[in-house]
């Protein structure tokens, strides 16, 4: 039940709502926490005084920052989800046996609905027709649905059930870093890489698809143990990129906008940003909490509004937090399992602006239930590296589990 739920139930929806915590993303969260009442401790296992210094800082520093009264509720809500995000890394899928697979199943019935819709889509605005979920049912990123004057002057790009095509193409991203330790190893989740790569190629959404093709290359490189096959895996990645890079796309045409300082999005997402890290950390190392930074108005540094610097993230925890941001990002990393989970995490942070809100602990708690389960499946890995709170299967009933955030990173 829990599975089929989450994954049709859930994560199509989980945008919509009638206000942000009445929202699907709440509802997801709180079967998150149902179906793992049993292994709740697992949240203050690691780094557990650290975490609970950056949540408690979080507070105090927006508090002391004057005029900043709005933002407090804001830095609470913020540090809560910000101490779940860095605990749900070590649940896993209620069940072993069957559930890796039943998520494969179902995960393709998502991509497959996930592809006829953007089609679908990509089909009625070449019409200047929008075709999707109605903005009133949002309860976030409803400001970026296309209105009438989008669709008859602009290139709107399908969007899928979400607010936008990036949240699409973040959406893939989770689904291929959950799978990632069983790919090649299971036809299903085979073919729901290729699904969740042409969904990102048909939403046209740059980020989407450079993350996902980045999290691919990773999952491979750490699967292939021959040198050579390595080789052919990074000859492989050359001739895609050179093919694409040499011809007329949507990504040479944003490769090219990027180069010239001419592609908003790319430029507002990170470069910007970072040229206003170093300023923020000695002028302000506390931070500028969110209101406050976004009516500083216009950055003569970097020639931009501050509203326009605030689509990262992870950025934004050092632009809104100073000094304890950085730190904070640092222990977050520290807390992750692996490589390819702290890639996944860096590139989940710079989808948009938010990462500590209720929708995101959804996808990211989910993405590591299953990515657990998956590591768990594998033959060189069970029964001694198995998550803390897993139910043992009964032929090793007798056997000591070990946290899995214990083993060596690319094991």
């Amino acid at each position: 039940m829990f599975i089929p739920l989450m994954i049709l139930g859930v994560l199509p929806f989980i945008q919509l709502g009638v206000s942000y915590y009445a929202s699907v993303g709440v509802v997801g969260g709180l079967i998150l926490f149902w179906f793992q009442r049993a292994h709740l401790l697992v949240l203050f296992q690691r780094f557990l005084l650290a975490r609970l210094a950056i949540v408690a800082l979080m507070i105090l520093f927006t508090w002391g920052y004057p005029g900043s009264s709005s933002d407090v509720l804001r830095a609470a809500r913020e540090g809560i989800f910000f101490f779940l995000v860095t605990g749900c890394v070590g649940w896993r899928l209620p069940g072993l046996e069957g559930s890796v697979t039943n998520a494969a199943r179902y995960t393709k019935l998502l991509l497959l609905g996930l592809l006829g819709l953007t089609l679908l889509q990509t089909f009625f605005l070449s019409r200047g027709v929008y075709f999707g979920i109605p903005r009133a049912l949002f309860s976030q990123n409803s400001n970026t649905i296309a209105g009438e004057l989008d669709l008859y002057y602009s290139d709107i790009r399908p969007n899928g059930p979400y607010g936008e095509p990036s949240y699409l193409g973040g959406v893939c991203l989770c689904l291929m870093f959950a799978f990632g330790p069983i790919l090649l190893k299971k036809s299903s989740v085979n073919h729901n890489t290729v699904l969740a790569l042409i969904v990102v190629i048909v939403s046209r959404s740059f980020s989407g698809l450079v993350f996902c093709l980045l999290m691919l290359f990773s999952n491979l490189w750490k699967l292939v143990s021959s040198f050579t096959t390595k080789l052919f895996v990074l000859a492989g990645i050359v001739v895609v990129c050179a093919g694409l890079l040499m011809t007329e796309n949507t990504v040479t045409s944003r490769l090219d906008r990027l180069r010239s300082g001419e592609d908003v999005s790319s430029m507002a997402r990170v470069v910007q940003p970072i040229a206003m890290i170093p300023d923020i950390l000695t002028r302000n190392p506390t931070g500028i909490p969110l209101n406050a930074f976004m009516e500083l108005g216009y950055v003569p540094a970097v020639g931009v509004y501050s509203e326009d610097l605030v689509h990262n993230a992870l950025l934004n925890l050092i632009l809104n937090y100073g000094w304890l941001g950085l730190i904070a990002i640092g222990v977050w990393m520290c807390v992750l399992p692996d490589f390819n989970s702290r890639l996944f995490m860096l590139l989940l942070a710079m989808q948009n602006g938010a990462i500590l809100t209720p929708d995101k602990f959804v996808l990211i708690a989910l993405s590591f239930m299953i990515y657990n389960s998956c590591r768990a499946s594998l033959p060189s890995r069970a029964p001694d590296q198995l998550k803390v709170g897993a139910q043992p299967s009964a032929q090793h009933e007798q056997v000591v589990y070990r946290p899995i955030t214990e083993t060596k990173p690319w094991n």
